[in-house]
């Protein structure tokens, strides 16, 4: 076989490529958006966000009695065990941001509420 008959394959040649990306891109972005929001409202930014070193105790057995739900019904909605919530309370282990955003909306409260806060003593 000659040199000339060889078929040249040049990857990512096509001039409609960059297009093409963008595209699966953006349906990898809607469906993100889509699959693991929740159906949750935007986040509003505000001052104050929670972080591991600056909340204290976990108010969340009070505001499921405020709400009339239990620990177990609080659980089935989030898809968790229940053992998993029954740590939040008892504030043997603190809940992720992503948790904290679910139980807020569920509960029908701020992300602050969800603990005490503890004053900075740097400043």
């Amino acid at each position: 076989m000659s040199k000339k008959n060889r078929l040249k394959f040049k990857p990512f040649s096509s001039p409609h490529l960059p297009i093409v990306v963008l595209f699966l891109l953006f349906l990898l972005f809607l469906l993100d958006r889509q699959i693991v929001s929740f159906n949750l409202p935007p986040i509003k930014k505000k001052r104050g966000v929670i972080l591991p070193h600056s909340v204290g105790r976990c108010l969340l057995a009070d505001l499921l009695r405020k709400a009339g739900m239990t620990q177990q019904e609080l659980a089935l909605k989030l898809n968790i065990p229940k053992q998993q919530v029954n740590k939040y309370v008892n504030n043997k282990q603190q809940m992720s941001y992503k948790k904290a955003r679910e139980i807020s909306y569920l509960l029908n409260c701020s992300m602050e509420d969800l603990y005490e806060w503890i004053p900075d003593k740097k400043r």
